[in-house]
């Protein structure tokens, strides 16, 4: 995979995805290892049902709402916020508005 982000390379992030109706959408910005960035959208109502990853994850906001859940506990996250998703974790997000985020995953 080529890296959207490059070295001293300004990128805004937020046009890397587009919305895609009632499914999330997601592109991979950079790459090293088994570590990587993905953008992801998500129009509102729209959710990611539950699934996990192998690794910790930071989920960072960068526009809308969504609201994160683990099992019975959940945050709602707003454009600027960001959390970690600890490695393992059963998680699911449901978007309240139309929404983008970061993750970064940091494989080992």
């Amino acid at each position: 995979m080529e890296n959207i982000i490059k070295h001293l390379q300004v990128t805004h992030v937020e046009d890397q995805i587009d919305y895609v109706d009632n499914v999330p959408n997601a592109t991979a910005i950079a790459s090293f290892g088994k570590s990587s960035v993905r953008v992801l959208s998500l129009k509102a109502k729209v959710a990611v049902p539950d699934h996990t990853s192998p690794y910790d994850t930071m989920i960072l906001i960068l526009k809308g709402k969504i609201k994160l859940a683990f099992g019975s506990n959940s945050v709602e996250l707003a454009a600027g916020d960001a959390t970690l998703i600890p490695a393992n974790d059963v998680h699911n997000v449901l978007a309240y508005e139309d929404s983008k985020f970061m993750l970064t995953v940091f494989g080992q």
